[in-house]
């Protein structure tokens, strides 16, 4: 690994994980497409994935006006939210319990990209880079549009009081 020297170089960085998250986000999105069973769930799995494609569009505006090459290897922090819902994914037995787990999972997965792409535009602002943090806001305004869409399935389709006993007997 290369030694940081300034925030130019940290914020390139930044850039390159959240490139690389993105693609690692959708192609887990597909999987978990393939892993639900809910219609709410499947067309949220779907609009995700036009709303990563948006994001990308800007990550490749982005890397086009710093004239800079991001490197596409998967993430170690997603790496660890994806682990834990093979984990816990292998231990469901119930497909309600799978949607469970996978709205767990894109919850997790999403804060972990929208806590980065606040760190992204405070680098972007430091540096003042006006147009990338332009971007940047734009790409933070569709992960909290996500993050809502998440909560609201939760909210209507999952009843803490009743999911509770059966997860903990679709865990064991």
């Amino acid at each position: 690994m290369n030694a940081f020297h300034n925030y130019h170089e940290l914020a390139l960085e930044q850039l390159s994980i959240m490139y690389r998250s993105e693609h690692q986000y959708k192609t887990y999105l597909q999987i978990y497409s393939h892993k639900a069973s809910s219609p709410l769930l499947k067309h949220l799995l779907f609009d995700l994935k036009q709303s990563t494609n948006y994001k990308l569009h800007y990550h490749h505006q982005l890397i086009d006006s710093l004239h800079y090459q991001a490197s596409q290897s998967a993430t170690e922090g997603l790496n660890g939210i994806y682990k834990e819902a093979h984990q816990l994914l292998d231990r469901s037995r119930s497909p309600e319990m799978t949607d469970a787990i996978l709205l767990h999972t894109l919850f997790l997965s999403t804060h972990y990209t929208y806590s980065h792409y606040h760190i992204l535009l405070l680098y972007f602002n430091s540096l003042s880079w006006t147009k990338e943090s332009s971007y940047t806001r734009k790409m933070i305004a569709a992960e909290e549009s996500i993050l809502n869409q998440i909560n609201a399935l939760i909210k209507d389709n999952f009843n803490k009081a009743a999911l509770a006993p059966e997860l903990d007997a679709a865990l064991v």
